[in-house]
């Protein structure tokens, strides 16, 4: 062991590091797919409070109220809550994206590593 690390433990580690950086690249795609769903999301809770809006001002009388069960706002209603719920839970999957994610490798499909992927380690290591 005097002389440095065997070989077997550098390919280890290169094996290591090449899963590590795979792992990275996909957790920052899931996090990227997650951004454009909650923006997509807020942009629709938006439209609904809009709409929201417009139905209380007919229902006061300040916008000229055009015909629209009672039923059809419910239902708008419910959509608006739904909207608000689904935008929590992508909150909070972005939450524990951020505390680290799952060490769940069947999400990530584990796959062998190339050991061309050495970077600096295996500069380092060949004395």
């Amino acid at each position: 062991m005097a002389d440095g690390p065997t070989r077997q433990q550098i390919q280890l580690l290169q094996q290591q590091q090449a899963q590590m950086v795979q792992r990275q690249m996909q957790l920052e795609l899931l996090v990227n797919q997650l951004q454009g769903q909650l923006q997509q999301t807020q942009g629709l809770v938006a439209q609904q409070a809009m709409q929201m809006a417009s139905i209380g001002l007919q229902s006061s009388g300040m916008l000229q109220q055009q015909p629209q069960s009672q039923q059809t706002q419910q239902q708008q209603l419910q959509q608006l809550q739904q909207q608000g719920q689904q935008l929590q839970q992508l909150q909070q999957q972005q939450q524990q994206l951020g505390a680290g994610a799952s060490n769940d490798d069947t999400l990530l499909g584990k796959r062998p590593a190339d050991d061309g992927i050495g970077g600096v380690d295996s500069k380092r290591f060949s004395m």
